[in-house]
């Protein structure tokens, strides 16, 4: 199999949502091959979403169950390019089953940066209701549609 080594967690600074634990770094090499990198890294704290997308309108939630407060996400990469993202906590672009958080292909396979990490947290915070594998209940989620906002989508020239 090649070399393996793993990083013991560590902590930075205080547990807030920008924290994150570095938990493992695996390198695979097979014969001549060059190595692979495989890095996780875990983000701790809440995360509450905050809008959410459905039919071109884009609404802010003002209310939403507890249970739908995420607890945090790991990021899978190999050669620190972002492979998957697992969430903590229920989400309508979250995988039931296997808790894997739906990422469009061209968010796939990008180099995992401050930058990534910004977007991902802006994306975490909005529901993609068009393409989602549920919708929340009306009894745990209360929305009001923004007036001035509506996305617009290119239908070509």
């Amino acid at each position: 199999m090649g070399n393996h080594s793993s990083n013991s967690w560590k902590k930075r600074g205080q547990h807030k949502l920008v924290d994150y634990v570095e938990d493992r770094i695996v390198i695979w090499g097979h014969n001549n091959d060059l190595p692979l990198v495989e890095k996780t890294y875990i983000y701790e704290g809440q995360i509450i979403p905050t809008r959410m997308i459905k039919d071109k309108n884009v609404y802010e939630i003002t209310y939403l169950h507890p249970q739908f407060i995420i607890h945090g996400f790991m990021v899978m990469t190999e050669q620190d390019l972002v492979r998957h993202i697992t969430l903590f906590g229920y989400h309508p672009n979250r995988d039931p089953a296997t808790s894997l958080y739906c990422l469009p292909t061209y968010k796939k396979g990008v180099k995992f940066d401050q930058k990534y990490y910004e977007m991902l947290l802006t994306n975490i915070k909005t529901y993609y209701l068009d393409d989602c594998f549920y919708t929340p209940p009306k009894n745990q989620i209360e929305y009001k549609k923004l007036k001035s906002i509506s996305m617009q989508l290119n239908q070509g020239e």
